[in-house]
């Protein structure tokens, strides 16, 4: 599944706001017409910059809910818009947060090792997150549990994609870059 993501919307199946006007709170995203994703930024204590990992978690948020783009286009004071390998390298990692989406409804939430701490935990680290070291901490406490043990495997499983998903999004960036240098 290299360099491939979710299908770009259709902005016919898709209008803006779903044919009502979108609700637009800081953090919440829409497609307009044109199919350009909307991340609505005004009322964020941020600037909208594509390069912090404040507005790349926003926005690998609105990519996985709403779906990838070939255009993204931040509202804030002052409008961004962001398109070409650089929407590309931010839909790699909605792709890799879709992967990380942990399961709704665990009884098992409280548990220190529970799928949504463990991944939080990792992906808190952004833009460096430590896949490999949450794997680590899963299996710190012993405990013969079926459940535990199917949920752990689960976990780590997802981690494991994870981590080789951001290797391979770290590789493509490091490619953009050197062409750009290289054409500088």
């Amino acid at each position: 599944m290299k360099g491939r993501h979710p299908p770009v919307r259709d902005a016919k199946a898709r209008p803006y706001g779903r044919g009502r006007k979108a609700e637009q709170t800081a953090g919440t995203a829409s497609y307009d017409p044109c199919g350009i994703l909307r991340v609505h930024c005004r009322g964020c204590d941020q600037v909208p910059d594509a390069g912090s990992p404040a507005c790349i978690r926003c926005i690998t948020a609105a990519i996985s809910s709403e779906g990838a783009a070939e255009r993204i286009w931040l509202e804030g004071g002052k409008d961004t818009e962001i398109h070409g390998p650089a929407a590309e390298i931010l839909c790699d990692l909605a792709q890799i947060r879709t992967v990380l989406r942990p399961s709704d409804g665990r009884r098992c939430s409280s548990c220190g090792r529970s799928p949504e701490r463990v991944i939080g935990d990792a992906w808190a680290d952004f833009p460096d997150p430590s896949f490999a070291s949450a794997c680590d901490r899963l299996y710190s406490l012993r405990d013969d549990s079926p459940e535990c043990t199917a949920c752990l495997q689960r976990t780590r499983a997802a981690l494991m994609m994870a981590d080789d998903g951001m290797a391979r999004v770290r590789e493509k960036a490091a490619r953009i870059a050197s062409r750009r240098r290289d054409a500088l």
